[in-house]
Order: structure tokens, then C-alpha cells, then sequence
């Protein structure tokens, strides 16, 4: 009988460690899932500063040659050049909205990452503003050098 006991004892520690080896792989993947969160979250926030940073650069360069005639060719393409990083920084501020809206979405559903319609939809709104703030950029320094050539 003793040998018995010593058997059902041995499994009884062996599913308490199992459930405990369970429960700290959940809590790093829990640990590493939050740390990715908060840098998307840093990272957004370059994102939005990035843009406002453009547009108010921009806003500085129409504001210097506005009254200058010979800068007159120049003046659409600076406008043009303002209005796409403005509506970067829209679509960088909705990727916050929509962070949030996963978040709710994982708590509701336990859905993470792509399983999450939310998260798609987060980067699809970040890609778009990093490429509307590429073309800010190249729309000033293409109207700069179309400008110069007229």
C-alpha cells in the first residue's frame, strides 16, 4: 500500500507543477505581449509628432515665402505638401483609436494580434501615415525643384 501513496502523491506534484509551468508561460507570453504593446504605443506616438513636426515646418516655409513673387510657383506644392502630412497626423491619431478598440476587442473575444479585425486595421492607418509623410516630403521637394526649372 505504501508504494501506492508514494505513486498518487508523485502525480498530484507532478500536475501541480505542470499547472504552475502553465501559469508562468502564460505570464510571460502576457509579459511580452503588454512590452509590444506599449512600444507600438511609443512608436505611434513618433509617429504623431513626426507629422506635426512636418506640417508646422512646412507651415514656417509658406509663411516665409509667401509674399515673394518669385516663390509664387512654389506656393501650391508647400499647400499640398502641408494638407498631406495634416491628414497623416489624422491617420496616426486614429491608430491610437484604433489600439484602443483591439484592446476592447481582445478583452471581449480573446482574440490577439491578426485574429483581432482591430489590429489590421491599426496598422493599416499607421502604414498610411508614414506614407502620406513620405509623400508630404516629396511633393515640397518636387514642387521646389519644378518651381526652380519654371
Amino acid at each position: 500500500m505504501r508504494d501506492f501513496w508514494g505513486r498518487r502523491e508523485l502525480k498530484l506534484r507532478e500536475a501541480e507543477v505542470r499547472a504552475q509551468l502553465e501559469a508562468l508561460k502564460q505570464q510571460r507570453w502576457q509579459t511580452e505581449y503588454d512590452s509590444k504593446a506599449e512600444s507600438e504605443r511609443h512608436g505611434f506616438r513618433g509617429l504623431v509628432l513626426v507629422h506635426g513636426g512636418a506640417a508646422v515646418a512646412f507651415g514656417a516655409l509658406l509663411q516665409a515665402i509667401i509674399g515673394k513673387p518669385e516663390a509664387h510657383a512654389y506656393i501650391p506644392w508647400v499647400l499640398a505638401a502641408v494638407a498631406a502630412c495634416a491628414v497623416g497626423v489624422l491617420h496616426a491619431a486614429l491608430a491610437f483609436w484604433l489600439g484602443y478598440r483591439q484592446w476592447i476587442e481582445e478583452k471581449r473575444t480573446g482574440k490577439f494580434l491578426e485574429a483581432n479585425r482591430w489590429w489590421n486595421a491599426k496598422w493599416a492607418a499607421a502604414f498610411l501615415s508614414g506614407g502620406l509623410f513620405l509623400s508630404g516630403v516629396a511633393i515640397a521637394v518636387v514642387g521646389g525643384y519644378v518651381a526652380m526649372c519654371s
